[in-house]
This record gives C-alpha cells, sequence and structure tokens, in this order.
C-alpha cells in the first residue's frame, strides 16, 4: 500500500474509501486477524485512518493520543468504553476524547474511517 499523504499547506487529496476498504480486506493482516487498517493522510495535529474487522473480530481495549471522530462507512460495529456499548451503523459517528479506553467488535463485515487529533 502507498504510503500516507502528508498534509501541507497546499494539500488537497481524495481518496476511494470503498477500494481501499477492498484491498485492505484482501490482505493477509485481514486473512489472519480478521482485520486491517491503513494510514490515509497525516498532520502535525491529526492522522485520518481507514480499519476494516469482519464480523466477530475485535480490537482489544486501547486508548487514543487525541480526540477522534469514528464514522462506519460500511457494516456495523459496537464500540465499547465506560462499560457502555454503542452499536454504530453504516452513516454514524461516535466522537470520543483522547485517553479514554475503548475497543471495537465487528457485529458485521464493516469499515469504519478514524480522525485522531494529536495532543496540543
Amino acid at each position: 500500500m502507498s504510503k500516507p499523504i502528508e498534509i501541507v499547506e497546499s494539500t488537497a487529496e481524495n481518496f476511494d474509501l470503498k477500494a481501499v476498504a477492498a484491498a485492505l480486506r484482501d490482505s493477509r493482516e485481514y486473512a489472519s486477524n480478521g482485520r486491517s487498517a491503513r494510514t490515509l493522510a497525516k498532520a502535525p495535529d491529526m492522522n485520518v485512518l481507514l480499519t476494516v474487522i469482519n464480523e466477530g473480530s475485535s480490537l482489544d481495549e486501547h486508548v487514543a493520543p487525541g480526540s477522534v471522530t469514528l464514522t462506519v462507512i460500511e457494516g456495523r460495529i459496537v464500540f465499547i468504553s465506560d462499560g457502555a456499548e454503542r452499536t454504530v451503523e453504516t452513516g454514524c459517528s461516535v466522537v470520543f476524547a483522547a485517553g479514554m479506553p475503548h475497543s471495537v467488535r465487528g457485529v458485521e463485515e464493516a469499515a469504519f474511517l478514524l480522525v485522531i487529533g494529536k495532543p496540543g
């Protein structure tokens, strides 16, 4: 896969998220772990990632260094934090604070876009 786009003053790029998701699903990582991710773009104040996850697969509890917006672009996931489970479907988003412990589980094959801010 190609390197992330470095966002600078003159950057204006677009991504075919469905094509990137399809490529991630064809990866060895997805075949062995049921999930795969790619950083699409980086800037001093944020990163943009696309993650695909298979039904029944999960991302163990972890924290992000900055505030996060998670938007499901295909399928459905469960977002878990503070003991609460939130089902997030295609076209829906979750926002959460830096350092908040959370995990994700695929309810069905899904793809989600993450915009992660960096601590100031």
